[in-house]
């Protein structure tokens, strides 16, 4: 009977850690809102750049138990408590009155996007964590991928605060050095 309850009180405390970065972020969301004396009124770009944020951590644990059930559910907890707390925080910003506000609004929302697109991603290393040996099989390879991404850089990248670093895809900016470098540490 006691390993029951134990086992119970266990999976009481998971259960707490996958949905508490998400309570917490609507939580706070809330209370900043409601704090600020406004009505609750967030845009709907903010709606689903927070959604992202909220349920990257949530998706990201549910997709984990699923593939890789070994994984260190405290260090997800902890990242999703932690980015839950950050989103919040920019979001109380972003209903400061003036130029502040408006400048934060748009940091909020690209945050949330990138917490979202973190936990997509820490999905996809998890995943492609077992195919690693394969890949470290072919450093060659792996090494010529990672100077056409900096050739395509000095090539066809964009200048943005006086550094030559990005290269756009459609909507999608992002620095190709930072690809080689995950491509080298492989």
């Amino acid at each position: 009977a006691r390993y029951r309850l134990n086992s119970r009180l266990n999976n009481a405390r998971r259960m707490l850690l996958i949905f508490l970065p998400a309570l917490t972020l609507v939580v706070g969301i809330g209370v900043a809102e409601l704090g600020g004396g406004q009505d609750i009124s967030i845009r709907p770009n903010e709606a689903v750049a927070i959604g992202a944020a909220a349920f990257g951590p949530l998706i990201a644990v549910l997709v984990l138990v699923a593939v890789k059930y070994d994984f260190d559910l405290i260090l997800v907890g902890t990242a999703g408590m932690l980015t839950s707390i950050s989103t919040t925080a920019l979001f109380s910003l972003s209903l400061t009155p003036g130029a502040n506000g408006a400048f934060y609004q748009a940091i909020v929302v690209r945050h949330a996007f990138f917490v979202g697109v973190g936990f997509l991603a820490l999905i996809g290393g998890a995943v492609l964590s077992p195919y690693l040996d394969r890949i470290s099989r072919f450093p060659f390879t792996v090494l010529v991928i990672a100077l056409l991404l900096t050739l395509a850089t000095i090539t066809l990248g964009e200048t943005i605060n006086g550094a030559r670093l990005w290269l756009q895809v459609g909507p999608v900016q992002f620095q190709p050095s930072e690809l080689a470098r995950l491509l080298l540490a492989a």
